[in-house]
């Protein structure tokens, strides 16, 4: 037992030390400065040119064939054989160079980390966690990758089952129909989307686990279950399937019903159309016309509780003025409520200044008040 114990001991200082130094390793990282230094140094200056234009390390959008074309005054054709023969300089000289090395650890030990496989947009911004992450540091990371690793780190392109990812060469696709399957049997019955602690939780009890997925942690597992479109992420980081309007909303209504769902609290309409825009669902833009619309169309889903300020009925927002609201929380209290309760509680369902809920007190044909608190008056029975 003492022996084990050493072992452990010794195996945690060990991961501490190698996590501590791919930090570091991590943090210099510059492949832009890789990038220029590899081109600049083994390329002329015309093959050196293409590269750049083609590939948008320059900044700005990469190139056609035609428009580099246009710039040297020769075929599409002769700039295709230009930039084939400049890459394969760079691949022939990858192994010797330091900065190129250093990418292909820190991809490889990314990749590893994440079950063997990542979608190209997780895999960049985990190389790149301890840089500026701008969107040059990006272009340079994926040259690296597509144009002169591409024979280390096999790419798949995206298909209708599958997003765009990277993987080491011995990481089986078929490891992602087997965890989406898995996913999907264990979220199919439940009928509702599991954040991932709670979805890991039920594939830890499934019996699957110790036949196939007990080398896999659950970043390693979610990593692969991520390149799946068959079971998605939403916005909350919460996991079901693709065709849930919950997880892949397609309508601005679904949109705008997770947006509320997120943020927890009314929100004003542009606001809302805003917040749809940021959150990327898909290509189509939120217009603050079009979000009012919808808010306006379904009352029964969203309730207008201030100036263009709107939360979802299930949060116990009520419809109807002021008075309304009032005699509904003076109903549900028949020993009577004093001012400031009346206005706590209205305050719960609607947005609105205090003194329009004292205003409304005020109507007589409605509230009396009797001994410092305000009752819903009672209406005469009239006898025939």
């Amino acid at each position: 037992m003492e022996n084990s114990n050493i072992l452990n001991i010794s195996g945690s200082i060990l991961d501490r030390v190698l996590s501590s130094q791919a930090s570091k390793d991590r943090e210099g990282f510059d492949p832009i400065t890789i990038v220029k230094e590899i081109i600049d140094k083994n390329l002329l200056d015309k093959e050196a040119d293409v590269v750049y234009l083609r590939h948008g390390l320059r900044g700005g959008e990469s190139k056609t064939l035609k428009d580099v074309g246009l710039v040297y005054n020769i075929t599409r054709e002769r700039v295709r054989q230009i930039e084939k023969a400049a890459l394969n300089k760079l691949r022939a000289v990858a192994s010797n160079n330091a900065g190129i090395n250093q990418a292909k650890i820190l991809i490889h030990q990314a990749l590893e980390d994440n079950g063997g496989a990542m979608t190209e947009n997780s895999l960049l911004r985990e190389v790149l966690a301890f840089t500026k992450k701008d969107d040059g540091e990006f272009t340079a990371l994926k040259f690296i990758l597509k144009s002169i690793l591409n024979d280390k780190f096999p790419y798949v392109a995206e298909s209708v089952s599958y997003c765009a990812y990277w993987k080491t060469p011995l990481f089986s696709p078929a490891l992602i129909t087997k965890a989406a399957d898995l996913a999907k049997e264990i979220l199919s019955p439940i009928g509702k989307p599991l954040s991932r602690t709670e979805l890991w939780s039920e594939i830890l009890k499934h019996e699957n686990y110790q036949i196939e997925w007990s080398q896999y942690n659950s970043k390693s597992f979610f990593s692969v279950l991520a390149i799946s479109k068959k079971v998605r992420a939403n916005i909350f980081d919460e996991w079901g399937l693709s065709i849930w309007k919950t997880i892949m909303p397609k309508r601005m209504n679904d949109k705008i019903y997770l947006i509320l769902k997120r943020c927890g609290k009314p929100l004003h309409f542009m606001t809302i159309a805003d917040e749809i825009n940021k959150a990327g669902f898909d290509k189509k833009k939120a217009y603050h016309a079009t979000i009012h619309n919808e808010l306006i169309l379904n009352k029964g889903r969203y309730i207008l509780v201030g100036r263009g300020v709107y939360a979802l009925s299930e949060w116990g927002y009520r419809p109807g003025v002021v008075a309304d609201v009032v005699k509904e929380v003076l109903s549900g209290n028949p020993q009577g409520l004093t001012k400031d309760q009346v206005i706590a509680e209205v305050l719960k369902k609607r947005q609105v200044r205090t003194g329009t809920i004292y205003l409304a007190l005020m109507n007589k044909n409605i509230f009396e008040k009797k001994g410092g608190k305000y009752y819903l008056k009672q209406q005469e029975t009239v006898v025939n």
